[in-house]
């Protein structure tokens, strides 16, 4: 049998399949925003008692597009998952699971080197050959390539790519197929000197990222959180450029704690908010993050080869170039986040969770500070400077401490700034701490009305080939949390209409108001250019207790002042930019969940006294 359809025409049918059910796609797409749920005018995403990020901001485009959760683009999305799942299942069963020698009766010949192998191995791995040659030359170079080359970030065409490549390599396991792909769309390996100079996916992506096109940036940077979470070791080397293993870190050197420095930021946000560690959101950081690494895929092959010292990981310890193009896009989109929308953002922070996770990757310069091998071995506390003697602090901490810096500008410009924004945070977090919300709104004493909160971690599960589908083309949506029966129903169902009527006040007060967002100057490289560097000839530096503001003007690593072009902002509704606080708020909290999670698991040492 096995011969047969090795002499029939079973892969070139199989691989022309694969390019009609892609035929089928929508060559345009849209995907919802996270806003988009909220489009009725009276509906403003509070029927479950809480906000919605983007509510009321998630206008749809005029042109008439296809969109990603119509009910005839999920069907053909997935028919195309199906069929990759099948051939993927073909290519990948190993001879051991197709036949015993001993048992099932296989004759079996010699080869030329005198060694018995059963014919039926051979001929399946000439079948695996077969149908790898045939998917690459009528699907990946006619049809798939072809139409990567042909889509803009301007009408909906590379989201649409973007979004099917997005939801193929959620649900494709390791294997011949996802290696052919791979190897195919990022010039891995199969790459010869004439074609190695080729648009690939890595440059669909950034480009996307960098369009300013909030569709296009917001899918470009799903596909690369995808690749970096889900197949790592093809996206390190391949997206991104990477460096030897970080320094080891002597306990002796005493540099600043960077928890005690991202934390700073979250308390200069809220002004409430006296110590990180009493915040309810950060415990479940915390515990989720945990939770996370240990059950993530790179850490238990950290693991392993921690244990092992003969066998070396496929991935090494590494550290990210600071000329790094994917670095390079990513900070430069953090510089810019009071002027994204709110998908942008959601996605971005994503992208950078997703990198400070992975154990093999150092999170030195860019996100904790740099070590320094040749500092003094002394009994001197005083902080080292890095390698390259600017004693900078982590890049990511710079963009988010000028973020910060202009968000404080906002409380002059808007009137009450910080009670819409508090009343933003209990909103959008109603489902965290409800009584906490129910508080801040109505301004009641705490009572026990709702009983505690109890932050639950989630149980990794296994993604299937069609288990995401529906998860991903549906924007999601926390749910309540079940709340113990209350000792009296009638006053929790008033104290939840009365939250919901604020709510519905808070959005008309703040409808139709803008803000003067303004990037947060990036250079071209993270220890050196994209670091920002006080212009020492005008700075004004004020103190108010614990808090510091610096007024500076900042000059990029040649020297050269920003040009008009780069300082210039753009105006943002109020409505976007309160959900963006709450955005950079509760990732600075993620942050610090993350360099502590990976420090108390023994990924990174403790390097601060």
């Amino acid at each position: 049998m096995a011969g047969y359809i090795l002499d029939g025409d079973f892969v070139d049918v199989m691989a022309a399949g694969l390019g009609a059910v892609w035929s089928l796609l929508p060559s345009k797409l849209q995907v919802p925003g996270l806003g988009e749920r909220s489009q009725d005018e009276d509906d403003l995403g509070i029927s479950s008692g809480g906000m919605v990020l983007g509510a009321r901001d998630g206008a749809r485009d005029e042109e008439e597009m296809r969109m990603s959760t119509d009910e005839d683009v999920r069907n053909q999305i997935g028919m195309l998952l199906k069929l990759f799942g099948y051939i993927q299942d073909i290519l990948d069963r190993r001879e051991i699971d197709l036949l015993t020698t001993d048992t099932d009766g296989y004759e079996t010949e010699s080869d030329k080197s005198g060694s018995e192998e059963p014919s039926i191995s051979r001929i399946w791995s000439a079948l695996v050959t077969s149908s790898l040659d045939a998917i690459q030359s009528s699907f990946l170079e006619n049809v798939l390539y072809p139409s990567i080359l042909e889509c803009s970030p301007h009408d909906g065409s590379s989201v649409a790519i973007m979004t099917y490549l997005d939801v193929l390599f959620s649900n494709m396991d390791d294997g011949n197929l996802l290696t052919l792909l791979t190897d195919y769309l990022l010039c891995r390996g199969s790459c010869t000197s004439e074609n190695e100079d080729r648009f690939t996916m890595k440059d669909l992506i950034f480009d996307n990222i960098s369009s300013g096109n909030p569709g296009a940036v917001t899918a470009g940077l799903k596909l690369l959180g995808t690749m970096m979470g889900g197949h790592c070791d093809i996206a390190t080397g391949s997206l991104s450029s990477t460096i030897g293993p970080g320094y080891t870190a002597d306990t002796r050197q005493a540099i600043p704690n960077e928890q005690e420095l991202y934390a700073s930021l979250v308390e200069r946000l809220d002004h409430t908010q006296s110590s990180l560690e009493y915040s309810s959101s950060y415990a479940s950081y915390l515990s989720d993050t945990h939770a996370c690494i240990q059950n993530d895929n790179c850490f238990q092959l950290y693991q392993l080869f921690q244990s092992s010292e003969k066998e070396s990981p496929p991935i090494g310890k590494h550290r990210l170039e600071a000329h790094n193009t994917m670095l390079q896009t990513l900070l430069g989109s953090l510089g810019q986040f009071l002027c994204k929308t709110v998908d942008e953002n959601v996605a971005l922070t994503g992208v950078l969770v997703t990198m400070a996770i992975c154990p093999f990757s150092s999170l030195e310069g860019w996100l904790t500070f740099e070590q320094d091998p040749w500092a003094a071995r002394d009994n001197d506390t005083q902080p080292k400077s890095t390698p390259n003697g600017s004693g900078e602090r982590p890049a990511v901490y710079q963009i988010l401490s000028n973020l910060v810096a202009q968000i404080a500008t906002f409380r002059t410009q808007i009137p009450n700034f910080d009670n819409l924004l508090a009343e933003r945070r209990s909103g959008l977090l109603y489902t965290e701490n409800i009584e906490e919300a129910m508080n801040v709104m109505l301004d009641v004493e705490p009572s026990n009305v709702f009983g505690p909160t109890i932050p639950v971690t989630p149980t990794p599960k296994k993604k299937g080939m069609m288990g995401t589908l529906a998860s991903y083309l549906t924007p999601t949506r926390a749910s309540p949390s079940p709340s113990p029966a209350p000792t009296t129903p009638k006053r929790t169902l008033d104290n939840q209409t009365t939250t919901m009527n604020h709510y519905k006040a808070h959005y008309d007060t703040i409808m139709g108001k803008e803000v003067d967002a303004v990037p947060s100057p990036i250079g071209k490289s993270y220890t050196s250019a994209v670091a920002l560097t006080r212009s020492t000839s005008s700075q004004n530096t004020t103190s108010t207790g614990n808090q510091e503001t610096v007024t500076a003007t900042y000059e990029n690593s040649s020297g050269n002042k920003q040009s008009e072009e780069e300082r210039k902002g753009r105006k943002m509704s109020l409505n976007t930019t309160l959900d963006n606080c709450i955005i950079l708020e509760e990732f600075i909290k993620e942050l610090v969940a993350i360099i502590s999670a990976r420090r108390a698991l023994g990924i990174d040492p403790v390097s601060f006294i």
